[in-house]
């Protein structure tokens, strides 16, 4: 009767094997991509008429990110990271007549220990026709690189996402 399999062959029942037979070069290691998270205080991006901030008559949209996901590409001591961000932006009262605008969207690399090894701002182009209360948008940044330093792993990075306020005026 057969019970298990190991490199190829066929072990008996009752046979043991041990991990250094299985993996006589050692235990694979298990790649793990970096995860996204939305920066704390950049998931909201509120825009009102000039003048009037702070306002919620003056409210001509709010953009919200909802959703973040990523794909890993490993490569011996580099990944490279697709990350897509979804969202919608809510029209407000000075708003109804349609919005054409674009939304600054920051994509940020960290260490652990919060420094920034990578960085880009997109301008994320977003359109509601007058009458319109809600409008989707979604964008995916391709192509992120993460190298590793020596004695370092992938799980010692994060990817944040958020709205980069510090783009107006």
């Amino acid at each position: 009767m057969l019970s298990a399999c190991g490199g190829g062959q066929f072990l008996e029942s009752g046979e043991t094997v041990t991990v250094e037979q299985l993996f006589p070069e050692g235990l694979p290691v298990a790649e793990v991509c970096p995860r996204v998270d939305v920066r704390r205080g950049t998931q909201e991006y509120p825009v009102y008429a000039r003048g009037r901030d702070g306002d919620r008559a003056a409210l001509v949209f709010q953009g919200a990110i909802q959703d973040t996901v990523r794909e890993c590409t490993f490569s011996g001591n580099t990944v490279t990271v697709d990350v897509g961000v979804a969202g919608r932006i809510l029209i407000g009262p000075e708003g109804v007549g349609g919005v054409n605008t674009n939304l600054p969207v920051r994509f940020v690399v960290v260490r652990d220990d919060q420094s920034p090894t990578w960085s880009e701002l997109r301008s994320i182009p977003i359109t509601a026709a007058a009458g319109q209360r809600s409008v989707p948008f979604n964008h995916i940044e391709r192509g992120i690189p993460i190298a590793l330093e020596p004695g370092e792993t992938f799980a010692d990075y994060r990817l944040l996402v958020g709205f980069d306020t510090q783009t107006d005026g």
